[in-house]
């Protein structure tokens, strides 16, 4: 029976932390400028933030 408790117990608060995690809100972070043009150009890209994203663009194309 005391085994009976403890998993149950152990069940319990298994779900407790899942449903606490599931409930956590992760903000989008900035974009670095730096960073994402490092990323791009390991990729032989030009690289710009637009709305909080690193976007990578081909060299010599032009923007839209």
């Amino acid at each position: 029976m005391n085994r009976l408790c403890k998993i149950t117990v152990m069940f319990l608060v298994l779900n407790a932390i899942i449903a606490i995690i599931s409930e956590t809100k992760v903000e989008a972070a900035t974009c670095g400028y730096h960073d994402c043009v490092l990323y791009c150009q390991m990729f032989g890209q030009q690289g710009k933030c637009r709305d909080y994203l690193c976007d990578c663009i081909e060299k010599g194309r032009s923007n839209e």
